[in-house]
């Protein structure tokens, strides 16, 4: 029992020794870190410019894409040519989904 009183007395309820000893750190003030920069710190800077100016660049780029889709609309057969006709398989399709919704009413 007095070995056991003891051990917890030095081990949990004294200062037990850490060896703490870098970073000029003491057993009661720790320095995780030390700074290293130089004396004078690099500025910030920031490049602004007026909303306008991004709204231009959001209408240019849009208008591209515009373009762009309406060429490839215009260069298809799509744009000025009749719908193809369904098959007989989409026609049967559809009529028997149009009988299904009637008789389901």
């Amino acid at each position: 029992m007095a070995f056991l009183f003891l051990t917890v007395k030095q081990g949990l309820l004294g200062l037990p020794e850490m060896h703490v000893g870098s970073n000029h750190s003491t057993a009661y003030a720790l320095n995780w870190y030390q700074d290293r920069s130089p004396a004078v710190l690099p500025q910030a800077w920031v490049l602004s410019v007026p909303l306008y100016v991004y709204r231009a660049l959001w209408l240019a780029f849009s208008l591209l894409k515009w373009l762009r889709w309406g060429w490839h609309s215009i260069n298809e057969k799509a744009l000025w040519l009749a719908p193809d006709k369904p098959s007989r398989k989409t026609k049967a399709l559809l009529e028997k989904g149009a009988q299904t919704e009637q008789g389901s009413e």
